[in-house]
């Protein structure tokens, strides 16, 4: 039984990039946990801690040195390795060589397919201690690092320069250098509260030992569950339990990374100052304080909206005995904040919002494309478009798109990039513009991200379709086109929004049309040879979606190569041909599909004139049957599909599977030249009646 230790690696360095933190911590251990598997050690767990000071890796009962193996190398076989003679071939010689040994040295083994010449050697097995400098160096230099750093005179980068490296197996040091600095088994705890070092005697004592002695909470879980029990708790002793903190995900994940001891302390600005639009006020908070706001709800049964409340949360690194003093110094620095926002409302309200439509003129959407007063007259005639194919109110669609793009040039947007559209829709509010036509300049940016909110309202789906896809129309068309993993201009997650907004809105669009009318709209700036390359990049964006919601890709080869630009439709035909698929039913029907293009597929290179069946060549009762079951079928298939009830349509396919396999049983397909051509004509109609919903010959049984 080989033996069994921990090994710990830390590395101390300079302040690390808080929203990187994890991402970093995560790839080390990856990485390690590969070198060691290839290097066949073996081990029960890897654990990642990361602090903004520290990356650090623990292997638990990683063994102490390799498993004994043999290595086995597969050479020619062995009625090539030797000539008639006995001797030696030069592939036997060949391969020989390769191995370093003679011919001699190799073995003959014996399997299914023959007798072949092998190479077997046996693996000296190292030590654990004697590899993990090479495997260390290795792991840390494969770790993605967007933009490394060199310092003083290293040859060697990093994230950030590099003072400390803690490298122990059990209780020994791992032997080693990087960037300068030797290993040992000290670390160092808190920068203000224990900036000495800390001897660490084993790995499994790492996470208290920094924890007690060193005032730093290593584990970024432990540390994110300790900064909203904190906040939490110090908002309930000042507001009372009805109050709650809204945790922004990537702002409670970027202040895990940016404190090792976090206190949370809880501040207040002016109540005058909640005049301001909430989400304003969220903004500056988050974004540019990093603070936690702080709302409650009321008890009113018709009113329960979170109210925001002139409270913040802030954590700090340290803990202070003059905490009054750190919420004073947050208090005057959020006070300015407050009133620049203040001083920007009131400056931009001077000039009404569709005063600034013509400022649009001088704001570059991109340079082969105009400007984005250019943009906001496309996006005029794009929802014009849409609104006539939805039924909408034209005149207000008209107002909101003309409004749309009005707030970018705007004082507040300048300072708070994040909050067009926002800004776009209180200052609409104050304009009187009709608050629908208001509540699409917000909601038009909706989703933002793939799992964001989307728009609910009519005017806001109509704009946030035609702005997305003008957006990949015209980038398309001057060849701005996502290749890999770049996607600069976010067509991706454009694209996927049209998707989710139709999907979710049950919109029946014809895509296809569409996008030529969007063409038409560049006036000659884009060519329709655009289109087929844009409909591409939505269709793989719509697969990629719908697999992400459960639909294996089978099913969607079934159903999204019929040509149907309706992404509706096809939304609508996965989720009856993906329930179809579970039931019973769906087997002796998809065997059947099967046979039926089989057979098609192997007599392509007969050519059949004729484009309808001669009901005289019928003569078997299951040939009469089967044609009389698809004359039945066609009516029902047709009167159903404009319902739109595919979960109908695929009950009523069902009842042509026995037919079918009566068919087949009965009727011999490849007969005398008329009647084969007649029958194989029976099945090309028959395959295309079964294609009105799905290909079930993509399906897999």
């Amino acid at each position: 039984m080989l033996a069994r230790e921990d090994l710990l690696l830390e590395i101390h360095t300079e302040e690390l990039p808080a929203q990187s933190l994890e991402f970093l911590a995560s790839a080390l251990a990856r990485l390690l946990t590969q070198q060691l598997q290839q290097a066949q050690l073996t081990f029960s767990e890897v654990t990642y801690y990361a602090t903004p000071r520290r990356l650090a890796v623990i292997v638990t009962q990683l063994a102490a040195q390799q498993s004994s193996t043999v290595l086995r190398k597969k050479g020619p076989a062995l009625s090539i390795a030797y000539d008639a003679n006995g001797q030696p071939t030069a592939a036997c010689l060949g391969f020989a060589r390769s191995c370093g040994v003679t011919p001699s040295d190799l073995r003959v083994v014996t399997t299914k397919a023959g007798k072949w010449l092998e190479y077997h050697a046996a693996v000296t097995a190292c030590a654990t201690m004697q590899l993990l400098p090479a495997l260390i160096t290795q792991a840390l230099a494969d770790l993605p690092i967007a933009k490394p750093m060199r310092w003083g005179q290293q040859t060697l980068s990093f994230v950030r320069p590099v003072h400390g490296l803690l490298v122990i197996f059990a209780n020994q040091v791992v032997p080693m250098s990087l960037y300068g600095v030797k290993s040992s088994n000290f670390t160092y705890g808190h920068r203000f509260h224990h900036p000495q070092a800390i001897y660490i005697d084993q790995p499994q004592h790492y996470q208290q030992l920094l924890h007690d002695t060193g005032q730093v909470i290593v584990a970024m879980a432990t540390r994110q569950a300790k900064i909203v029990e904190q906040a939490e708790a110090v908002v309930a002793k000042t507001l009372g339990p009805a109050a709650q903190v809204l945790f922004a995900a990537d702002l409670l994940t970027e202040i895990t990374g940016l404190v090792e001891w976090p206190i949370a302390l809880c501040g207040s600005f002016a109540p005058e100052f909640l005049t301001i639009p909430a989400a304003i006020l969220i903004a500056v908070m988050q974004k540019h304080q990093r603070y936690f706001p702080v709302v409650t709800t009321t008890a009113a049964e018709t009113d329960t909206t979170p109210a925001l409340q002139p409270y913040y949360v802030t954590i700090t690194n340290i803990d202070s005995n003059n905490s009054a003093a750190i919420i004073a110094a947050n208090n005057q620095v959020l006070q300015a904040r407050l009133a620049d926002a203040a001083f920007f409302i009131a400056q931009d309200q001077q000039q009404a919002l569709v005063a600034r439509v013509d400022l649009l003129q001088h704001v570059v959407f991109h340079e082969q494309l105009g400007s984005l007063f250019d943009k906001t007259m496309r996006i005029q005639q794009i929802s014009a478009y849409l609104a006539n194919c939805l039924a909408v109110d034209g005149a207000l669609v008209a107002r909101a798109a003309l409004l749309a793009k009005a707030d970018l040039t705007t004082t507040m947007v300048a300072e708070f990039p994040e909050l067009q559209g926002i800004v776009g829709e209180y200052y609409a509010l104050h304009d009187q513009e009709d608050r629908r036509v208001a509540v699409a300049i917000a909601t038009h940016y909706y989703p933002r991200h793939a799992s964001d909110q989307l728009p609910n309202d009519e005017l806001g789906v109509i704009l946030a379709i035609a702005e997305r896809l003008d957006t990949i129309v015209g980038l398309f068309g001057v060849q701005l086109i996502p290749t890999g993993d770049k996607d600069p201009y976010a067509l991706r997650r454009a694209a996927l929004g049209v998707i989710r907004i139709i999907i979710a809105n049950k919109l029946s669009l014809n895509l296809l049309e569409l996008l030529h009318y969007i063409v038409s709209c560049y006036a000659g700036l884009v060519t329709h040879t655009t289109i087929p390359q844009v409909l591409n990049f939505i269709e793989e964006r719509f697969k990629h979606f719908m697999h992400e919601q459960g639909i294996a890709y089978d099913i969607i080869a079934a159903v999204t190569p019929l040509n149907n630009p309706n992404f509706y439709d096809r939304y609508q035909r996965l989720l009856a041909v993906h329930e179809f698929n579970n039931t019973a039913a769906a087997v002796p029907l998809i065997q059947a599909h099967k046979r039926i293009t089989k057979i098609l597929a192997k007599n392509a290179n007969l050519v059949i004139l004729s484009q309808q069946i001669n009901t005289a060549l019928l003569t078997e009762p299951a040939e009469i049957a089967l044609f009389l079951a698809m004359q039945d079928l066609t009516v029902t298939l047709a009167s159903l599909k404009t319902q739109g009830d595919y979960h109908a349509m695929l009950r009523a396919i069902v009842t042509i599977t026995a037919p079918i396999n009566d068919f087949f049983a009965q009727v011999l397909v490849m007969t005398a030249a008329a009647s084969c051509a007649n029958r194989l004509l029976l099945l090309q109609q028959l395959r295309e009646l079964l294609l009105t919903v799905a290909d079930f010959s993509c399906l897999t049984i």
